[in-house]
């Protein structure tokens, strides 16, 4: 967050929506525990699910 310019902010962690969504996700917590472990990207590649149990399918 410095690198950003956030000079005066908590010493804190900060946990974002992201976060969350990763946990739900890797540890097949509701709402997803039925959505299978197969996704394409649509925009960036972003590594977000490498070295999960998730498999990328190319299109």
């Amino acid at each position: 967050m410095k690198k950003l310019g956030a000079n005066h902010i908590l010493n804190f962690p900060i946990i974002t929506s992201g976060d969350v969504c990763y946990d739900l996700l890797i540890n097949n917590k509701e709402p997803f525990q039925t959505i299978g472990n197969k996704y394409f990207v649509i925009a960036t590649d972003y590594p977000l699910l490498k070295n999960t149990h998730f498999k990328k399918l190319r299109i």
